[in-house]
């Protein structure tokens, strides 16, 4: 499933709900010993990472064997089924293990207790489950909203409410901010704190979070000096308000840049070009396609009617592209109200959606030649 929820390691925590996928466990508080009474900052173990070149024969099978000689006191037997193991060491990697054995056992019931999370360089350092909370719980005392593990326990992350969980932009709207913790055991991720608006409860909503961060965003990555990274991390974590400050004006300011329909259309398609020449320098494109041309369209009704808008400034340009990728053509045009949802979080829809708000807060000339531009490209393609 696309929430990489694997049941029964993982576990998923929130005072919410249940959420979208029904496999949270909707509690009252989330606290460090609730976590780490559930297994939740369960021990990673380090180990060697050793070969066994058996030729056929399992493991199982020899070790089973050298036992039953032991038993027998048949020592030549027992030297030559090690002989038959094959060990060789490989001395530049080592084994990251989940250890379950003290701290869950419902899994130690099911015969579970180590679980492997990552075969890895020596010089990877571990950054636990319960590190990532203590450098929170050094800047803010806060309440966790939800928390968990995915991948098997190989994702850790927390969702937190720092203080203004919710704030009032322009013309009274209402926005979600939530401080995000992540780290990985599987070399797929750094550790990561961030601003976002979207809380954590799954996969999906762990890469929408990324790309609905906001300003703020310390990475610590699992190698030599991750221990005093993190110790200035737990310092630098109070900029987040002043980071949200910035959001919050840039929002403002384009509530007081006029804007008509034909600006917003024309603004919308020269993004469309802007981000096509970044991903293909070698080809540019002046006629833009219909897909792109009918999300214009829809973009520039949406600007002048979509709900909340006035068809006035720049900010009513920037709630009409949030609005077509979240629920217009852009994240689908036949597409259900479901559908729509999970387009509009994740994939290029959230990627549109979060590069559209630093590409409108460019400089004033800037801004003019994208419009000029935009309105050049969608000229020549009604020419055609």
């Amino acid at each position: 499933m696309s929430h990489e929820i694997e049941l029964p390691i993982d576990q998923v925590f929130s005072i919410a709900g249940t959420e979208w996928h029904g496999l949270a466990e909707h509690v009252k508080s989330i606290t460090a010993e609730f976590l780490k009474q559930r297994g939740v900052f369960f021990p990673i173990r380090q180990g060697t990472v050793l070969n066994s070149l058996t030729d056929g024969r399992s493991f199982k099978e020899i070790m089973t064997s050298i036992q039953d000689a032991i038993a027998l006191n048949d020592l030549e037997t027992v030297k030559n089924e090690i002989t038959n193991l094959g060990l060789a060491e490989i001395d530049t990697h080592k084994n990251v293990i989940a250890d379950f054995s003290e701290c869950r056992p419902d899994l130690v019931a099911q015969g579970i207790n180590h679980v492997p999370l990552h075969v890895t360089k020596t010089s990877y350092e571990v950054i636990p489950n319960e590190k990532v909370h203590d450098v929170v719980n050094k800047a803010f005392d806060c309440p966790i909203v939800t928390a968990g593990t995915l991948q098997g326990g190989q994702i850790f992350f927390m969702s937190l409410d720092i203080g203004q969980a919710t704030r009032n932009g322009p013309r009274g709207d209402l926005y979600s901010q939530y401080l995000d913790c992540i780290t990985s055991h599987n070399g797929t991720l750094g550790t990561r704190f961030y601003d976002s608006t979207t809380r954590i409860v799954c996969m999906n909503t762990l890469r929408a979070s990324l790309s609905d961060k906001g300003l703020l965003d310390f990475c610590v990555y699992h190698t030599k000096g991750a221990d005093a990274a993190l110790d200035k991390v737990s310092n630098d974590l109070s900029k987040v308000f002043t980071q949200r400050d910035e959001f919050f004006k840039n929002l403002e300011i384009l509530d007081l840049q006029n804007c008509s329909v034909a600006d917003a259309r024309a603004l919308f398609i020269a993004y469309t070009m802007e981000e096509a020449r970044n991903a293909n320098p070698d080809k540019e494109e002046k006629i833009i396609s219909t897909q792109v041309y009918n999300r214009a369209e829809e973009i520039g009704s949406l600007f002048a009617r979509g709900a909340g808008n006035r068809g006035a400034t720049r900010y009513d340009a920037l709630q009409a592209v949030t609005d077509c990728f979240s629920n217009g053509i852009g994240a689908g045009k036949n597409a259900n109200r479901n559908d729509k949802f999970l387009t509009g979080k994740f994939g290029q829809a959230a990627k549109i959606k979060e590069g559209y708000l630093p590409f409108l807060m460019q400089d004033e000339d800037v801004i003019l030649g994208h419009i000029e531009a935009g309105n050049k490209a969608l000229a020549l393609y009604t020419a055609k």
